[in-house]
């Protein structure tokens, strides 16, 4: 990572939320083009409560491939079929994007999903297909050191300790 990198993520930390229709018109058209590009439905979360990034999550089989469009004619079809679920967060703050791995909980009574935090082989494809989409609209990944950076300057609103990277850029301060 550069410097140069390095440095206008941290600028990014000053920028202002984006809570506009625009951005989320801007965020409606990304979902549009990768349902098309991945033949499948994609969940569009736009809720900006505690957080400066909108959501897409694309929703995985036992095997970790995309279950596609012709597996449900509705989201939630698609959702309940899923043994994975893969999560982008966009930010509002700049070109940025971060990708989440999920896998459903094995509690049948407990609904939802764990974060995996390395990508299990049979998914690495899968990933680097929606990395490298994003990659072509421009978004950044910012790495997990600087995500982790605290940034003194902040704080965050729940609990009052200093933000990271991550806090600012995709969640809450």
């Amino acid at each position: 990572m550069s410097n140069n990198f390095r440095e206008l993520v941290l600028k990014s930390c000053e920028n202002k939320r984006d809570y506009s229709g625009k951005f989320t018109s801007k965020i409606l058209k990304i979902k549009e083009d990768a349902e098309r590009a991945f033949n499948t439905m994609i969940y569009h979360g736009d809720d900006m409560n505690y957080g400066a990034s909108q959501e897409l999550r694309f929703f995985l089989d036992k095997k970790g491939n995309i279950i596609t469009r012709d597996n449900g004619k509705r989201i939630e079809e698609l959702e309940v079929k899923a043994r994975y679920l893969i999560r982008i967060l966009i930010s509002s703050l700049g070109e940025y994007y971060l990708f989440e791995l999920n896998k459903r909980k094995k509690i049948l009574w407990l609904d939802g999903y764990d974060y995996v935090k390395e990508t299990p082989e049979k998914m690495i494809e899968v990933k680097n297909r929606i990395t490298d989409y994003f990659e072509k609209l421009d978004f950044k990944s910012i790495p997990e050191d600087l995500l982790n950076q605290k940034v003194e300057s902040k704080v965050r609103a729940l609990d009052g300790k200093t933000a990271t990277v991550l806090d600012i850029i995709f969640s809450e301060i």
